[in-house]
């Protein structure tokens, strides 16, 4: 989706909007740290729109996002992805859920789908589940939990 233009539907925290316009599909994946490319959103879900230009074939779709326990990053519960060829009736493609994640290393989690039959799409809209507020068992329970993503990649 390198050089795709994002349509929020469910846009990202404030400070993270105008960044996440270019970053999401930059063709760059972030660091380490969540101020490098990282777009993201706390205590809510995420969609957006990305706008191909024009029909292409679609194979798959992947979202890179960040787990950080330390800094109340955590995975989102799933990602739905559709497409569409009018940006106004949309087809499944997949869905991939993700495992809770205790690990205190920071790491990257993709959520990709792969298609059995490829399929012509311009729209792709990506749906994030996230989980809300941080788990009991984190020490910020209670508390709105992020999830920040870098990259969606379609092939």
């Amino acid at each position: 989706a390198q050089g795709a233009k994002i349509i929020w539907t469910i846009p990202p925290s404030e400070k993270y909007k105008a960044l996440g316009e270019k970053a999401l599909t930059d063709g760059f994946f972030g660091g380490t740290t969540y101020v490098e490319s990282w777009v993201g959103w706390v205590g809510t879900d995420a969609e957006f729109i990305i706008d191909l230009g024009e029909e292409k074939t679609v194979s798959s779709i992947e979202t890179d996002f960040l787990h950080q326990l330390g800094a109340w990053i955590l995975l989102p519960e799933k990602v739905n992805y559709s497409v569409s060829l009018d940006n106004e009736t949309y087809t499944h493609l997949g869905s991939f859920k993700f495992e809770e994640d205790r690990d205190l290393a920071v790491k990257f989690k993709g959520g990709k789908v792969i298609t059995d039959q490829p399929v012509r799409a311009r729209y792709i809209k990506v749906f994030i589940k996230g989980i809300g507020q941080c788990p009991s068992w984190h020490y910020g329970v209670g508390h709105p939990a992020w999830f920040f993503i870098d990259e969606v990649v379609v092939l």
